[in-house]
This record gives structure tokens, C-alpha cells and sequence, in this order.
């Protein structure tokens, strides 16, 4: 009897050894190995997207480093509730004073009954950038409700390094909802399959750029983004970067052509939008105001000179 249970125990045991064996093979495997490389996935491939000679392993830390939770990520939250009253404070004597919804800022004016110099802390715009953003990209359910399928949450200004300087930086970070590219996932046979990936809720996406802002001509006030860049969670080295970028542009209308190009297609368009919406706000630039009304007359400077750390002055647009 005891001679049986032995053997039993032993049997088990080296059919528990075998199954770690063949896990610990697979995860060490590449798609190319598991002839996988070539599987279409939306149209591009594991080859396309930077994968193919990547071990699994590699792949499956890349998805399960997606778990960062917000704070970890987000270096300058905002409380809605408070930046919703300043957006209202920001728009007020305008054609948005009645309204707290800010999407048609992407392609119109704000339109103020003065020519008022006004100035918008960080934190504000973003959650400005967040109600234009959210509302552009929804994903609406069975029921009819809409959920954002991106959010924004931070937008963080750095002015120039020198005192003149000409160039200053910004930080985004935008939540993007997990199921506007998880039913992607299954399609990575045989990977998706054998191991247990959980994505988060939401993905956390850095975004950053440098912007300068015009000072003379058309250009006047208007800020121009420029290095835009974009990662997971602040990490450069995610070697699945290219394949959720791409799976994420692809649910928005935004395929790159090139799939080495992903990030920078996303970071495009999220400061294309932010670019849009701030130039719709106002001018940005600096001037003597008699209780923020710039008096007829008095000359206004465009430009940086309207950028300070976490605050942009704008003047604003007057109905003709």
C-alpha cells in the first residue's frame, strides 16, 4: 500500500515537472518559433508590430506591466468638481458661459463680450482637454449610455528652462479604456490562450511635447507642438508599445500606415486635439489689464511671454 502511494506520489510529481518544463520552454519561445510571427492581427502582423523575435515571456510582463494604477502614473491630478467651477470662471461673458461642455472648442471660438486677459492654470485645461476628449471618443453600450473611451488625466506645463527661452514642455497622461482594444487580444493565438492576461480597466498613456508659441503674424498667441511622444505608463522600454498603440488606433479611426509609427500617430492626434482647443481659447500672451479688461489701445505681447509653470495667459477673443 505504501509502495502504491509512493508511486502515485512520484508519478504526480514528474507529471507537474513536465508541465512546468513545457511552460517554462513555451514562455522562453518566440512567435517566430511557435510559428506565430505572421498571424494577422487588425490587419498588421506580430513581425509588423516588433514582436516577432521577442520571447513570450517578454510579451506577457509587457501586458501585466498595464496594471499601473493611476497615482503611480499621474504626477499632477486635478479634482473635477473644483476645475469644473474655474472652467465656468475661465468662460464666463462667453458662448460658453451657459454651457459645460467644451467640444466645439476643436474647431470653434470662444467669443467674449470684452477683451478680457484671463489666465488658466494646468489643471484647469485639463480638465477642459478631458471633457473634449472624452466626449469625442466614447464607446456607447447596449443601452444607449456612453462611456469616454479616453480621459485625460494630466496636462502639465513647463515653461522654457531660461529666463527668454523659447521652448517650453507639456505632460499628458490619458487613461484609455481597456475594452476599446481588449477583444484584440484573443487574436494573439496561442499566446493569449495558454497564459492568464488580465489588462487593467484602464491603460495609462505619457504623453509629452515641446511647444513654442507664435509671436507675430497669423501665428499670433497660437501654440505649436513639436517632439510629441508617447508611451505605457512612462515606460520607454515596453516592448509591446507598438501593438497597443496600434490596437488603440485602429478603434479610433487612426491607423498608421507604418505600424513602426503607432506612438507617434497617437501622440499626434492627442496634441493636434489639444492644440486645437487651446488656440480656440484664446490668444496666449501677456498685457496690462484694468480688472482683467485689456483697455483699447494698449499693446499686447504674444507668446511665451504668456507662459509661466502650470499656467497659460490668454486674451481672450472679443465679438465683433
Amino acid at each position: 500500500m505504501k509502495k502504491c502511494c509512493i508511486r502515485t506520489c512520484i508519478t504526480s510529481l514528474i507529471f507537474v515537472i513536465l508541465i512546468a518544463v513545457g511552460v517554462v520552454v513555451f514562455l522562453n519561445l518566440t512567435p517566430t518559433q511557435l510559428h506565430l510571427a505572421d498571424t494577422s492581427i487588425g490587419g498588421s502582423t506580430m513581425r509588423d508590430y516588433g514582436l516577432a523575435d521577442v520571447k513570450i515571456i517578454k510579451i506577457i510582463k509587457g501586458f501585466r506591466s498595464l496594471s499601473k494604477k493611476e497615482e503611480k502614473v499621474v504626477n499632477n491630478p486635478y479634482n473635477a468638481e473644483s476645475e469644473k467651477a474655474a472652467a465656468r470662471t475661465l468662460f464666463a461673458n462667453s458662448n460658453y458661459a451657459a454651457s459645460d461642455e467644451y467640444g466645439q472648442l476643436v474647431v470653434d471660438d470662444a467669443i467674449f463680450d470684452e477683451r478680457y486677459l484671463r489666465g488658466a492654470n494646468d489643471t484647469t485645461l485639463a480638465y477642459i482637454l478631458d471633457n473634449v476628449i472624452g466626449s469625442a471618443y466614447a464607446i456607447e453600450s447596449s443601452d444607449g449610455t456612453k462611456t469616454a473611451a479616453m480621459s485625460v488625466c494630466e496636462f502639465t506645463i513647463t515653461k522654457p528652462e531660461t529666463e527668454g527661452g523659447d521652448k517650453g514642455q507639456v505632460r499628458m497622461v490619458i487613461g484609455v479604456s481597456a475594452s476599446s482594444f481588449i477583444g484584440n487580444l484573443s487574436a494573439v493565438s496561442g499566446v493569449g490562450d495558454k497564459v492568464n492576461i488580465k489588462l487593467p480597466d484602464y491603460v495609462y498613456v505619457v504623453c509629452t511635447a515641446d511647444f513654442t508659441v507664435g509671436s507675430a503674424g497669423v501665428q499670433s498667441g497660437k501654440i505649436i507642438f513639436e517632439n510629441t511622444h508617447a508611451n505605457l505608463g512612462g515606460d520607454e522600454d515596453n516592448v509591446i508599445g507598438s501593438f497597443i498603440f496600434g490596437i488603440v488606433n485602429s478603434a479610433i479611426g487612426q491607423e498608421a500606415s507604418d505600424p513602426s509609427q503607432n506612438e507617434v500617430v497617437f501622440s499626434n492626434l492627442v496634441f493636434d486635439k489639444t492644440a486645437a482647443v487651446i488656440n480656440h481659447i484664446g490668444a496666449i500672451g501677456s498685457t496690462y489689464a484694468s480688472d482683467s479688461v485689456v483697455p483699447e489701445g494698449k499693446p499686447i505681447t504674444y507668446g511665451m511671454a504668456g507662459v509661466t509653470d502650470g499656467k497659460f495667459f490668454f486674451i481672450m477673443t472679443k465679438q465683433s
